[in-house]
């Protein structure tokens, strides 16, 4: 069965439906990383695939890291993930450096189709875009309107992130500072 990366439900089930008309008795393996809504997203697939065919679905929550999901989807450890586009900028494969999402899409679609055999669908309609935010009372005690507003006060505050945005080189902290 080929190896499928799911971001859209239509294509997503249509896929697995077809997969399923094939065969009964059949396992899908999901995987979802720690993010909430890969979590929830992999449980409606495992809900829907089960519903509507006779495929029998097993979802691995909590996978710490893009890497771990790819390697095992590409050995064959899991049929099924959720994951960003941006992940496209965690060196699995040159890209150019691009702040449109069509092109991060496309970029993913294909660089994933060409260096690991994934079928990449559309977005599902979330993003996992990073924003800063202050405090509005401390915001306007020190008059702040823009993030670079921030560096003359960077000693009096304290910078709280997930471990994630602390390692992505090309659109995390690194790239921020």
């Amino acid at each position: 069965m080929k190896r499928l990366m799911k971001w859209s439900m239509i294509p997503a089930l249509s896929s697995i439906v077809l997969l399923g008309s094939c065969s009964s008795g059949e396992t899908i393996k999901i995987g979802a990383a720690t993010y909430t809504e890969t979590k929830i997203m992999a449980e409606v697939y495992k809900a829907l695939i089960e519903d509507r065919t006779d495929i029998h679905v097993d979802v691995t929550p909590d996978l710490l890291s893009n890497p771990m999901i790819i390697k095992s989807m590409d050995r064959a450890d899991l049929d099924m993930a959720l994951m960003y586009t941006g992940v496209i900028f965690n060196n699995f494969f040159d890209v150019k450096e691009t702040t449109d999402r069509d092109e991060v899409l496309k970029q993913a679609q294909e660089g994933f189709q060409e260096y690991y055999d994934f079928t990449w669908y559309d977005p599902l309609g979330w993003e996992n875009a990073y924003a800063l935010t202050v405090r509005g009372e401390y915001a306007d005690e020190l008059g702040l309107e823009t993030i670079s507003d921030l560096g003359e006060h960077q000693d009096q505050m304290r910078f709280g992130v997930d471990s994630s945005w602390m390692e992505r080189q090309q659109d995390g902290y690194p790239s921020f500072c």
